[in-house]
């Protein structure tokens, strides 16, 4: 679970069952942010050093 960012909140496919989800015991239990958000979000496809 360390690379976890974030959570879903809504289903919108298929149209028909749009929905908001609630929040698992799980995510109400994080502890607050180490630090705060980068400025930008960055895509890589090279995978993290092992």
């Amino acid at each position: 679970m360390d690379k976890v960012t974030g959570r879903a909140i809504l289903i919108v496919w298929p149209a028909n069952r749009f929905d908001k989800l609630g929040i698992p015991d799980t995510f109400k239990a994080l502890p607050a942010a180490a630090a705060p958000p980068p400025d930008k979000p960055s895509i890589s496809l090279t995978p993290p050093p092992k």
